[in-house]
């Protein structure tokens, strides 16, 4: 019998002569010899297989990018891992330095106050789409993810970063361990499960974040743990905890104090929580917030508000803040962003809004960003608004229909094949009431 193929194809054919030993009882010593060469065959193949060495042993090092190699082997990397010092080395090379007591970085050379090895996943994403494009066997992806290759140390690290930024005397040893905590829980998902239930620990990293040069990182830190789902219950439902976070807003950079709207967004699972937090005093300090926050932060400001008035108390709080006036202003200094104009839309149900929007001159704002911005979904933001102003105020009607006759505005938003069916309906209902009007004071 000629042993042909390879392990897929020998184990099927050595599968059939077992079969067929087992299910004849006269059976040929022929077939029993076949089985046995396919065993000894099989044997050989797999221990070649297992001889093999690695995918980087096959490569010419020399061609390889300089960052997919390992610092200490100058071997392409079969598992990066990041130390807290934020160099990439192979998890078997920086591992072997660990376990015989070195406990320093091999390239900055600086001690290491912990040592988790956090997975490097874009490196070794990197490295599995280089070898494929070279018809190279990539090196074997990460056992497991984040979760099993730092689970263990993880507990280690936190309570060794707890207790560093509790108790040292040194405030840069502190300012040390909430720039690694902030990383930490941004980077490692596992790692925010350890604050779970420890209400007081996050408690005291925002008590400690009144200092300026921590707060960035603690606001930041506190917000990655939000995003936590059981985090989030404990932290939504404890008001010593959402009060500091509205303090955190009224004082600080810029970036802490939008790192601290954000965290207070993900508390805002359902009403009851919207209704704690509008109670506690939080809109005031967003929209002081929303004034200021620049266009890249904008979002999460909008965001929290938004959900906040979704709660119809929240909004009349709101409006009674001025939120309106800080809405139109904003568009005027940024451009009219879609989240801003969306924001604005969801005041218009109120009408005290909507008489601010017509106090404030929003007709000419609206009718302008109708002329400027191709976003169809905007339009029909802007066009429900004005048709809201214009039921209400008769003088504002009158001035869209100034407009109209100059620009034609809404009869070319009406004539539009991209225009939404709503702001069709809503540009033709304004038209109707011009018209109406027209007709009026031509037969008073």
């Amino acid at each position: 019998m000629a042993l042909t193929g390879g392990v897929p194809e020998l184990s099927r054919e050595l599968s059939r002569l077992a079969a067929e030993i087992v299910g004849e009882e006269d059976c040929g010593v022929d077939v029993i010899d076949d089985a046995v060469g396919i065993l000894c065959a099989l044997r050989g193949l797999v221990s070649a297989q297992d001889e093999k060495p690695p995918p980087s042993e096959l490569l010419d090092e020399a061609a390889v990018p300089e960052e997919f190699l390992c610092p200490i082997s100058k071997r392409l990397m079969q598992e990066p891992v990041v130390l807290e010092t934020g160099q990439t080395y192979d998890r078997s090379h920086i591992e072997e330095l660990l376990n015989k007591g070195d406990k320093r970085c091999p390239q900055t050379q600086k001690s290491l106050s912990h040592t988790v090895l956090t997975p490097n996943s874009l490196i070794q994403e990197l490295i599995c789409q280089w070898c494929t494009e070279r018809g190279i066997e990539p090196p074997k992806a990460l056992q497991d993810t984040v979760d099993k290759a730092v689970i263990d140390p993880n507990r280690e690290c936190f309570e060794l970063l707890l207790n560093k930024f509790s108790t040292s005397s040194s405030f840069e040893d502190r300012k040390a361990a909430a720039k690694e905590l902030q990383q930490l829980t941004k980077r490692v998902p596992s790692f925010r499960a350890f604050f779970t239930g420890s209400s007081s620990t996050i408690t005291a990293l925002l008590n400690a974040a009144t200092h300026p040069e921590l707060q960035e990182d603690l606001t930041a830190t506190v917000f990655n743990l939000s995003v936590h789902k059981e985090n989030g219950k404990v932290v939504g439902k404890d008001p010593s905890i959402i009060s500091l976070l509205i303090e955190l807003m009224k004082n600080g950079s810029i970036k802490s104090r939008s790192n601290a709207a954000a965290a207070l967004f993900t508390l805002l699972a359902d009403d009851s929580s919207k209704c704690l937090i509008g109670r506690m005093g939080a809109l005031s300090p967003l929209i002081h917030l929303l004034k200021e926050v620049e266009p890249l932060a904008l979002n999460d400001v909008v965001s929290a508000i938004s959900s906040l008035c979704s709660i119809v108390e929240n909004k009349e709080r709101a409006v009674n803040e001025g939120v309106v006036g800080v809405i139109l202003s904003k568009i005027k200094s940024c451009g009219p962003s879609a989240e801003l104009i969306s924001l604005l839309a969801s005041f218009a149900t109120d009408q005290d809004a909507v008489d601010q929007m017509g106090e404030l001159r929003a007709v000419s704002c609206l009718l302008g960003i109708l002329k400027e911005i191709p976003n169809e979904h905007s339009k029909e933001h802007c066009v429900a608004i004005l048709y809201l102003i214009a039921t209400r105020d008769s003088s504002k009607l009158r001035e869209i229909r100034r407009d109209e006759k100059s620009n034609g505005t809404l009869s070319a938003l009406a004539r539009s094949q991209t225009s939404t069916m709503r702001a069709k309906r809503k540009a033709n209902s304004i038209l109707d009431k011009i018209q109406r009007m027209y007709l009026e004071m031509h037969t008073s």
